[in-house]
């Protein structure tokens, strides 16, 4: 009798950050109906491996805990944990996922990644508030699915400082470092825009409309990937070029 109401399809998303909060709110707002987020948070307090080998210790754990909600599909959240550790030891975690729950796995940065090739793009700029080191490594996550990186736009800032950020600051920074990625690398079929702390969709919208090329973020990517891997997509009217594609 409860069919209508309750989740035909729930994901496992495991976000970097202790406090989850607007990657939630928009999630929400993107994902059809019948879509639930089971999320959960490792408590990121740092750029560095050594931050990132202690918060995927427990990982078995995390999975397990998510299988008993009943998850379809598990996702690896976030792009700094795997640009901190780099492509091989990502790619360990992700099977690690894929192994210990027998589901649908995969990451941001897969997702990214698929999501670029998918639209066709070439050239992508970025644009994030991460390190030169850990820009590099993303450049080689594009490269490994066929895209080039022409461009940069970057103002290191630590979890704990753009966590502070109202969501309206939030919105202005994006806008600002998109817009930038945009005017200074008009070679770019697109763009990425870096970060899930804060809104992203209504700067990624605003952006779409002046430009008319394609924005990717980290929310509008791993949505468009897992709802394929579930069997559950269905194009998304009015969301950008990638959700309406």
């Amino acid at each position: 009798m409860w069919d209508d109401v309750v989740p035909k399809r729930k994901l496992g998303l495991i976000s970097p950050l202790s406090i989850i909060d607007a990657s939630a709110y928009e999630f929400y707002q993107l994902a059809p109906p019948g879509v639930m987020a089971v999320m959960t948070g490792l408590g990121l307090t740092e750029f560095s491996a050594g931050d990132v080998e202690r918060v995927f210790e427990p990982l078995d754990a995390v999975a397990d805990a998510m299988m008993v909600r009943g998850i379809d599909a598990i996702v690896q959240s976030g792009a700094p944990l795997p640009l901190l550790i780099g492509l091989e030891a990502h790619d360990r975690v992700v099977a690690q996922l894929a192994r210990r729950t027998g589901k649908p796995a995969t990451s941001t940065m897969l997702a990214v990644g698929a999501a670029a090739k998918h639209l066709g793009l070439k050239r992508i700029a970025v644009a994030n508030k991460w390190s030169d080191a850990m820009n590099d490594m993303l450049a080689r996550f594009f490269a490994r699915a066929g895209v080039e990186v022409s461009g940069v736009v970057s103002e290191l800032k630590v979890p704990s400082e753009y966590t502070k950020m109202g969501l309206a600051e939030y919105l202005d920074v994006a806008y600002r470092f998109g817009h930038e990625a945009f005017v200074e690398h008009p070679e770019a079929d697109g763009i990425y825009l870096g970060g899930g702390a804060g809104l992203m969709q209504p700067a990624l919208e605003l952006l779409e409309r002046e430009f008319g090329k394609p924005v990717l973020t980290n929310q509008n990517a791993m949505l468009w990937q897992v709802l394929h891997l579930v069997d559950f997509w269905s194009p998304l009217a009015g969301r950008g070029f990638l959700l309406a594609s």
